[in-house]
């Protein structure tokens, strides 16, 4: 195996004027084989591929790009401009949307809130009297919606005449009260202003109002001049039941 410098071992003369060397590079030995340098050129390698991996940026896959949180700021200034109509676009119509759906939700009509009388019964809104024909004291056939407004008293089962006078004292004026029986009725031999007394054989009033069967009280029954049911009373001890409608009955 040769050596630099010469044909023989000894080193080459000095030379002033050549900068000096690395003490490392003083002795070179060259190989005369080349293959006995592969262990020195492996390691070469891999200090090379080791020192350009950690200077390289790592790959960014398509996937992890997209993954990436989205920077406004650094989004070109024309795309921002674009974006941020469309954005004012998105609230205006939102909001408009929210307005129109409380308008419509609040101006919905309520229901009435429901009345009641002191026996609980609460009013049929809509509800009207059929038409019907009882018979009156003369016999004769009477058209119940012809004394309308009036307040009907059912007095089947039922000692009701102090009921039937009350009602009259509290009865506004163009009101008419009727008495109602399934047994035929007479006339009185007293006068009875604004009393009227009907029959009813086949309980078709009670009937056509849902009112049960005779429980030893007075019904009660309150149509206005419209032919509506304004209250119904199954069983009424007193006219402070119905006062208040009664008063406002027309």
């Amino acid at each position: 195996m040769g050596t630099l410098g010469g044909n023989g071992d000894a080193p080459p003369p000095d030379d002033s004027d050549l900068p000096e060397l690395p003490p490392e590079w003083r002795s070179i030995v060259i190989p005369d084989d080349a293959s006995a340098l592969a262990d020195e050129a492996a390691a070469v390698r891999r200090e090379l591929r080791e020192r350009r991996r950690l200077t390289e940026a790592p790959a960014v896959l398509p996937e992890q790009r997209r993954a990436r949180p989205v920077d406004w700021l650094a989004r070109p200034p024309s795309e921002i401009a674009l974006r941020i109509p469309l954005v004012i676009m998105a609230i205006a119509i939102i909001t408009t949307l929210t307005s129109l759906f409380l308008v419509s939700w609040l101006g919905q009509p309520r229901p009435p809130a429901t009345q009641r009388t002191a026996s609980g019964q609460t009013p049929s809104p809509g509800r009207t009297l059929p038409a019907l024909d009882l018979i009156g004291t003369d016999g004769g056939s009477t058209p119940v919606r012809g004394l309308l407004p009036a307040v009907f008293v059912i007095v089947d089962g039922c000692a009701c005449e102090q009921l039937l006078r009350e009602t009259l004292a509290v009865a506004p004026p163009g009101v008419r009260v009727v008495a109602v029986s399934s047994a035929p009725v007479s006339a009185s031999p007293g006068p009875e202003p604004n009393l009227t007394r009907l029959t009813d054989r086949s309980g078709t009033l009670r009937a056509v109002s849902d009112l049960p069967e005779p429980t030893g009280q007075g019904a009660v029954l309150l149509v206005t001049s419209g032919n509506q049911v304004l209250r119904t009373i199954p069983a009424a001890t007193s006219v402070d039941e119905y006062r208040l409608p009664l008063e406002a009955l027309h």
